[in-house]
């Protein structure tokens, strides 16, 4: 009944919300020729006459802005943010769990709360890959082109750069396979990858990615990463601009690094600074945790595994594994600021009864246990 009233309030709360975030109203329209995306669609606002040398580099930034998912004053937010996101580049965002890496990306793709400061967006056409991946009932080829006209060629270089052309095979109907509802005929791995190719099926110059390696095992998720994200993979021989929020080691791939600490604050820095710190970084860990220290992670290859969710989070969980305090510490932290959340969303007066009901469950279930084990005894 607590959960309940708790929802409708929230239902309520955002019933009564603005249909649209309030993002900026400064627009900066892109005049970049997309020559280099050959095949690509072009809206009419990034078309631009071939005797023109103007070129927009300038595809979102931020001056001193504050960022956050509503306009509650306990809502999570990021502050002073300053970010400038350019063409045909590749960014990498990083933090801890739960410090604000999708809040940003939401921001970006202008669906959160943007207050103070400066902001410009341009009006690139943008394709946005979530953690969660949505997977409608339909065949894979249904699922990847997802209305557009079929391309066999276009279809099959996606699915190659997602690593999906060799589960094809193994299916029966191939790219006619029907992938069920929600994708229930899928592993984890294998509904990441899907969502991932109707992300780049639909040829957009820019790509926003959250989080997509995280239901891959090691071996598919550097695969994948080489042919996206190298020198010569599927987003610089596009010319595209990617803005990835992962836990996974695809730093080299990186032009720059937008970082957030401990403490919300947002920093970008070039990826050759940030490179030589995580040298000299590991540098000094090695000396700590010496090699054979940890075992190694299972690497096995996800397509042969149902449960990719779980290998995925075994290979993440190493340091874990290895006595991350730092990280055990911070999942500690989390389940308080969850119960906190929950107590504030159906509020202390109808919280408070159903905590004191759930202490009496739990004394009166180990009291009725006692009681048993001493009858017992006494016989």
């Amino acid at each position: 009944m607590a959960a309940a009233l708790g929802n409708i309030t929230r239902i309520q709360d955002y019933m009564e919300t603005d249909d649209s975030p309030n993002v900026s109203d400064d627009l900066e329209s892109s005049q970049q020729p997309l020559e280099s995306l050959s095949g690509f669609e072009v809206p009419d606002s990034l078309s631009q006459s071939k005797g023109s040398e103007v070129r927009a580099a300038v595809v979102a930034k931020f001056e001193h802005t504050t960022i956050a998912y509503s306009q509650s004053a306990d809502a999570f937010c990021l502050t002073n943010v300053s970010l400038h996101i350019e063409d045909s580049r590749i960014y990498l965002i990083q933090g801890e769990v739960g410090r604000g890496k999708t809040l940003l990306l939401k921001a970006l793709l202008r669906e959160a709360f943007i207050e103070g400061g400066h902001s410009l967006f341009s009006d690139r056409s943008t394709a946005f890959c979530q953690q969660e991946p949505w997977i409608r009932h339909e065949t894979i080829v249904e699922s990847v082109t997802a209305g557009a006209p079929f391309d066999a060629a276009w279809f099959t270089h996606v699915c190659h750069v997602c690593a999906m052309d060799v589960d094809m095979k193994t299916f029966e109907g191939g790219i006619s396979y029907d992938a069920g509802n929600r994708g229930s005929r899928l592993s984890g791995g294998q509904r990441q990858r899907l969502a991932l190719a109707r992300a780049l099926y639909a040829r957009k110059s820019v790509l926003i990615l959250d989080d997509v390696f995280a239901a891959l095992d090691g071996n598919t998720a550097s695969t994948i990463a080489d042919r996206l994200l190298g020198s010569h993979g599927f987003a610089r021989k596009h010319g595209l601009t990617v803005i990835l929020a992962t836990h996974a080691d695809v730093l080299r791939y990186a032009d720059e690094t937008i970082h957030i600490d401990q403490d919300g604050k947002v920093t970008q820095l070039k990826v050759p600074l940030i490179a030589q710190r995580t040298t000299i970084r590991s540098q000094d860990q090695s000396k700590e945790h010496p090699p054979g220290h940890c075992s190694p992670a299972s690497t096995d290859d996800e397509k042969n595994s149902t449960h990719g969710d779980y290998d995925a989070a075994r290979v993440r969980g190493n340091g874990a594994a290895c006595g991350d305090d730092e990280n055990a510490a911070t999942l500690v932290v989390g389940d308080a600021q969850v119960w906190v959340y929950f107590f504030r969303r159906v509020g202390w007066l109808t919280g408070l009864p159903v905590l004191i009901f759930m202490v009496l469950n739990v004394v009166m279930s180990r009291m009725q246990r006692e009681w048993c084990h001493s009858k017992v005894f006494e016989r």
